[in-house]
Formats: C-alpha cells, sequence, structure tokens
C-alpha cells in the first residue's frame, strides 16, 4: 500500500486534475517500543523514553529486541557495544542497562518500529532489516545499527523508501 491515494472528485475531473488524499498508515498494535519502552512508539512520549534511557533499560527487555530482529545474542551484544556474556549476566541478574547501552536498545527499537510501520508490518521489517540492502552498499541494514551515522543513515534509506524513492 503506498502512503498517497489517488481520488478523483467530479469538478477535479472536469478540470484534469486529481485531488491528492494523504494518510498515514497507523502504526502496528505490537510496536517494540510498547515492548520495552511502554508506550505505542518512542515519537509518542521522548520525555519518559528519555528517562527510562537515563535511568536504565531492564535488561530483560532485551529478548523482546533480540527476538523481533532475529538476532542471536552475539548480534545484540554487538549491536548494543558489550560482550554477549554480558547480556546474558545483566538478564539473569534482572539488573539495568547502563545508560550508554540503554541509549543503543533505544536506537534500535526507533529503527525497527519504524521499518515495521514504513514497509506495513513486522514481519516484513525483520526481513528488511537483514537482507542486502543496495542503497547501503549491498549491506543489510542491521549491521549498520552499531553508530548513530550508520543508523541515520538507515532511517534515511526507509524515509526514501515510503516516498517511493528507489534505494
Amino acid at each position: 500500500m503506498s502512503s498517497r491515494q489517488m481520488s478523483s472528485s467530479p469538478s477535479a475531473r472536469r478540470e484534469g486534475r486529481k485531488k491528492v488524499v494523504a494518510f498515514r498508515r497507523p502504526p502496528p498494535a505490537k510496536t517494540l517500543s510498547k515492548r520495552v519502552f511502554g508506550v505505542p512508539t518512542i515519537a509518542d512520549d521522548p520525555a519518559e523514553v528519555q528517562r527510562l534511557v537515563r535511568g536504565g533499560v531492564e535488561a530483560s527487555k532485551l529478548k523482546a529486541v533480540r527476538d523481533m530482529y532475529g538476532l542471536s545474542q552475539e548480534e545484540l551484544a554487538k549491536l548494543l557495544g558489550v560482550t554477549a556474556r554480558t547480556v546474558i549476566r545483566q538478564t539473569k541478574a534482572k539488573s539495568r542497562l547502563d545508560p550508554k547501552a540503554s541509549d543503543r536498545t533505544a536506537r534500535l527499537v526507533r529503527v525497527f518500529d519504524r521499518a515495521a510501520e514504513v514497509l506495513g508490518d513486522v514481519g516484513r521489517a525483520r526481513e528488511w532489516l537483514g537482507a542486502p540492502v543496495t542503497a547501503l552498499g549491498g549491506e543489510c541494514p542491521r549491521s549498520w545499527l552499531d553508530t548513530d551515522a550508520g543508523t541515520s543513515e538507515v532511517l534515511r534509506v526507509l524515509g526514501r523508501l515510503e516516498h517511493g524513492v528507489f534505494s
């Protein structure tokens, strides 16, 4: 489904013009933001997400991130900038991530939810994030998410896809 829908009114047809009606697809009901941060999307309550990031995301929430992305423990740890052993230890101890790892978790959540919004569902988002993308030099988007610059580029490519620009 495209992000724009064309409709014609009788007067618009007479004048040879089409009226463009834009709409925004609602976010998927079970967003990763809801599972990790308790808000429908990160954009809905950035102040709450900021508070949670500063206080540390519960390590137990990483399972939802790992499952949504289809990541191994090692892949998730690399994206968070920690070791796999640290992720396992913190999860077992039911502790909180430090602010840096929490911020990276928020980054992963933001990208996944955006991909699900643009592509229409969680399955397509997971598939796209794990598949080679021409606009990213043939690399898969999730391999770019370990840096802020890479994350920005993935979000830019998603924006281009949303607007129908080949990427």
